[in-house]
């Protein structure tokens, strides 16, 4: 049951990084920084991702898969930086 779960939280983060993956640079950039509002210096809180996930996605994500989805973006940092979404969203899928 357990790797089921994981599957299906990986599948959500999935269909969140297609949306995001066919804007431009500054399209994210643009998205990044109406997003940043807290911190926009250090980056998205786990708050600000999981809006931009709703908005652009139609996902939603608990707190502790978004622990899990910040370990795995930025090695378990409180921020996801610009370049960590962008690196993120051209690399290979996140399994969470």
């Amino acid at each position: 049951a357990g790797a089921y779960i994981g599957m299906a939280k990986t599948r959500a983060l999935d269909a969140v990084a297609r949306k995001l993956a066919v804007q431009s640079p500054e399209q994210l950039s643009l998205l990044y920084k109406n997003n940043a509002l807290s911190h926009m210096s250090e980056g998205l809180t786990q708050e600000e991702f999981n809006n931009i996930a709703r908005n652009n996605a139609g996902i939603v994500f608990a707190a502790e898969e978004l622990s899990l989805i910040f370990n795995a973006i930025c090695d378990g940092r409180r921020f996801i930086t610009l370049r960590d979404l962008a690196v993120w969203l051209q690399g290979p899928r996140t399994l969470v």
